[in-house]
């Protein structure tokens, strides 16, 4: 069992479509079609194979996209563990429209998840000794409590495994109460759940804001095409991005997990796994669809910033 485990509680498989232009009451031609496996923790496993890394991919799945959930997973060459339900694992569409560049998801909504399937899950990492980093991304499907992440942070101090969660809403402030080592809450979330300036150029006092209280004491707020910025303790430091002409940003932010994780699995400081994972978002974007981070791309960027670092004229 690899040192890294990913929860999905809510997959998906994308649809990914483009469309001449996004028009009402008109049939529209379809192109491009690309039917990508999808989640929040789906992805981080995703990312982390592209990267040269090793991690297992957690989910429950059910009905015909379970099945083909799965396959697209092992064409990929990830491990994963299935965790069977009833119902059918739900799509999402994702649509570009090519004469304006813009993107449009639809995200559809998903089976519930019986509790019995968490008491697998927690069984399943009882019994696994090598894990060091688990990481919980993605919303929730219908009907389960934000109270898992309590349970799943109690587990985690329990066995010495480090706790990482990208989730949104009431979930990421329940993983926040119960001590999460690390929260990677967009810009995005961050605004919604706290109060400040319109511009959110008080991104700093938000995000305490939002650690006040809980147990969480490192948070990673990605901002987009400005990188990221870490909050640990009394420090705070951004983390620019570099400068890449986006194709598709989804998956960015998982991307920027998967670095993280990978990093810090391989030694690395948390500040200098903030940095690579910055390279892997913006690497991400450079593909369509949920193609995520590539290692390749990752090195590519990695090279650029150096040499700009040492030599600003270039």
């Amino acid at each position: 069992m690899p040192a890294i485990v990913t929860v999905t509680f809510h997959p998906c498989i994308d649809v990914n479509i483009e469309v001449p232009a996004l028009l009402p009451d008109v049939k529209m031609l379809c192109s491009s079609v690309l039917r990508q496996p999808g989640g929040g923790g789906i992805n981080v496993a995703r990312a982390i194979h592209e990267l040269g890394g090793k991690a297992t991919a957690v989910y429950p799945a059910g009905g015909c996209t379970g099945t083909e959930l799965s396959k697209l997973l092992a064409a990929e060459g990830v491990s994963t563990v299935i965790l069977k339900i009833p119902g059918e694992t739900r799509e999402n569409i994702i649509v570009r429209d090519t004469a304006t560049g813009l993107q449009y998801r639809c995200n559809l909504p998903g089976p519930s998840v019986p509790e019995l399937v968490l008491s697998e899950l927690l069984e399943l990492l009882g019994k696994w000794e090598a894990v060091k980093y688990l990481v919980v991304s993605g919303s929730l499907p219908p009907g389960m409590d934000a109270g898992v992440f309590q349970i799943l942070a109690d587990l985690a101090r329990r066995k010495g495994i480090r706790l990482i969660v990208d989730t949104s809403g009431e979930p990421l402030k329940a993983a926040i109460a119960a001590g999460a080592y690390l929260v990677k809450p967009s810009l995005h979330e961050l605004l919604s759940l706290t109060t400040g300036r319109p511009d959110g150029s008080d991104v700093e006092s938000r995000i305490d804001s939002l650690l006040s209280g809980g147990r969480t004491k490192a948070a990673v707020v990605s901002l987009g095409p400005k990188g990221a910025l870490l909050a640990t303790g009394n420090c705070r430091q951004r983390f620019p991005a570099p400068k890449v002409t986006p194709v598709s940003t989804i998956g960015a932010g998982d991307s920027l997990v998967a670095g993280i994780v990978l990093a810090l699995h391989r030694g690395m400081s948390l500040e200098q796994a903030v940095a690579y994972g910055c390279l892997c978002g913006s690497a991400a974007t450079l593909h369509a669809g949920t193609g995520l981070c590539r290692l390749e791309d990752v090195n590519r960027l990695k090279k650029t910033t150096e040499r700009h670092e040492k030599d600003p004229v270039d």
